[in-house]
């Protein structure tokens, strides 16, 4: 999103504005709040912190009573437990009628009054149950005592009796375990392990057969155990209503300890309001000038948030663009970048623009310097630039350096008999052909004046460059470029002269441009189309 600098500018100066004029609004209206906070401290919150902390006294025995209902152990407990708990109720309920009129506080205890009667109801349910329990498991023992005497009681030679009498032992101390195990799983094991063991006596034959009173017994103490309102049935329905009770009590704790903890907080709240407004009251005139003083210095941070603004994003900027502008003078390479969207964007942008316009004219300017007009392959002075870079290499790599000087034969007559237009074009064709016979992109061409060229061929001996001589002669002869004027032959050809550098001898570039010179005038002296080294 553009945001122009001048509209930044606008919208800054407005909004100071607007903070002197929120101070002069600041100051009315905190006098006009003084007195209604002082009258709200004396008629509302110290009235409700005296009754917050009654509430919460009394909700507190709640809990208590609660617990000591759960474990009551008598009638007497449990009706004495009962009456506290609704006498403390009805307290509370009075109270925040009265003094809070808080309808949330209301159904909370309305909650808890019903969660109670239910409570009791659990507990006097289980009570009922244990009483069953505790007779049904009196009665089982009775049977079992009876069966023990009578076997112990009986001949030694009665095999029944003395199975009945290792066995009883057993079977008691399994039903008691069940009686009094905590778990629904291990009652189920226990009693069917019962089941199971008087199953098994009651089917004895031979010697082990059960006398007709034995097995009235078995069937009895089965059907004690285990009718629908047998002793295992009775176990795990206690078990059932045990964990009901425990749950029960869970719940009403924490309903309990929820309506404290609303209390506690009402309270904590009452006297955090009146340590506030008090605070406030008392100290109304220096809260005022605190408040002034705190916009006061916010307006003076947001005027200095401008500055920086101004020169973070105004004349940081202007100074790195200038910055810029004076390495590119020095001839430095450097980009501008300016983050943003505004008017220093732009003229960074600009001003990047034309740079690259420069430097791409700079570019075309130096390939053209470097490269010849007429042929558009290198002039004499990148030649010079290649030479010595080539040489160095060689001397460093230890490596061999060729240079092939060429002329075309008989040029001059070409120009006066052609015309210089078709000279030209036969430069050009030359170039070409040139250009074409060399496969290595090490290999560097070059116009070296009027009709003369000179190829330069790193990594290559004597050997190597007789026979690149060899495939520009071939070269040329399949271009046949028509020559009618010429002495040697009737289409275009060049003498050659050839100078190499070699880790032997090594020779500069001013003297391999020496010999190569005079190898082509021994060329031309030897009858032109030829090469001499």
């Amino acid at each position: 999103m553009r945001i122009p600098l001048i509209r930044f500018f606008g919208l800054g100066l407005s909004s100071i504005l607007v903070i002197f004029l929120l101070i002069s609004w600041l100051t009315f209206s905190k006098l006009l709040t003084l007195e209604s906070t002082l009258k709200d401290i004396s008629t509302n919150t110290i009235p409700e912190i005296v009754l917050s902390g009654e509430l919460f006294n009394e909700a507190s025995k709640l809990l208590e009573f609660t617990v000591l209902l759960a474990n009551a152990d008598s009638d007497a407990a449990k009706r004495l437990a009962e009456q506290e708990l609704n006498t403390y109720i009805k307290d509370i309920k009075n109270l925040s009628n009265k003094k809070l009129n808080d309808s949330f506080l209301e159904r909370q205890l309305e909650v808890i009054n019903l969660e109670l009667l239910e409570f009791s109801d659990l507990i006097w349910e289980r009570a009922t149950l244990s009483d069953k329990l505790v007779t049904k498991r009196d009665n089982v023992s009775k049977i079992f005592s009876t069966i023990f005497n009578e076997a112990k009681s009986a001949s030694i030679t009665q095999n029944s009796q003395v199975i009945w009498a290792a066995e009883v032992p057993e079977l008691m101390i399994k039903v008691n375990q069940a009686v009094n195990a905590s778990r629904m799983q291990d009652v189920r094991r226990l009693f069917e392990g019962v089941k199971f063991q008087l199953d098994m006596l009651s089917k004895g034959n031979g010697p082990q057969s059960l006398s007709s009173r034995n097995q009235a017994l078995i069937r009895q103490i089965q059907f004690l155990l285990f009718s629908p309102e047998g002793l295992e049935s009775l176990v795990i329905s206690h078990l059932q209503l045990t964990g009901r009770v425990i749950g029960r009590e869970s719940f009403m704790r924490n309903l309990i300890e929820d309506f404290s903890r609303l209390l506690e907080i009402s309270m904590s709240k009452a006297k955090l309001d009146i340590f506030h407004q008090v605070d406030a009251s008392v100290k109304s005139s220096q809260k005022q000038t605190e408040t002034i003083g705190g916009i006061l210095v916010i307006a003076i941070l947001f005027m200095v948030a401008i500055l920086f603004f101004i020169q973070q994003r105004v004349l940081r900027r202007l100074r790195h663009i200038n910055s810029i502008v004076q390495h590119k003078v020095q001839g430095k390479s450097s980009l501008l970048e300016i983050k943003g969207n505004d008017e220093i964007t732009d003229l960074a942008d600009t001003f990047n623009e034309f740079a690259e316009t420069i430097e791409k004219q700079k570019a075309k300017l130096k390939i053209m310097s470097m490269t010849d007009d007429l042929t558009q392959i290198a002039n004499r002075r990148s030649l010079d630039i290649r030479l010595q870079h080539d040489f160095e290499l060689s001397v460093r790599q230890k490596s061999c350096l060729a240079v092939l000087l060429m002329d075309i034969d008989y040029f001059k007559r070409y120009n006066d008999n052609y015309g210089h237009g078709a000279g030209d074009e036969c430069l050009k064709a030359v170039a070409k052909t040139l250009t074409e016979s060399f496969q290595r992109e090490s290999d560097f061409i070059a116009r070296f004046g009027g009709e003369e060229f000179i190829a330069v061929l790193p990594n290559t001996d004597l050997g190597g460059a007789e026979k690149i001589a060899k495939q520009i002669f071939q070269q040329l002869h399949k271009a046949n470029l028509p020559h009618g004027h010429s002495a040697v032959s009737d289409r275009i050809t060049i003498s050659m002269g050839i100078s190499v550098s070699t880790p032997s001898q090594i020779l500069p570039p001013e003297v391999m441009l020496k010999k190569a010179d005079n190898a082509l005038y021994a060329a031309k002296h030897a009858g032109k189309n030829t090469f001499k080294s």
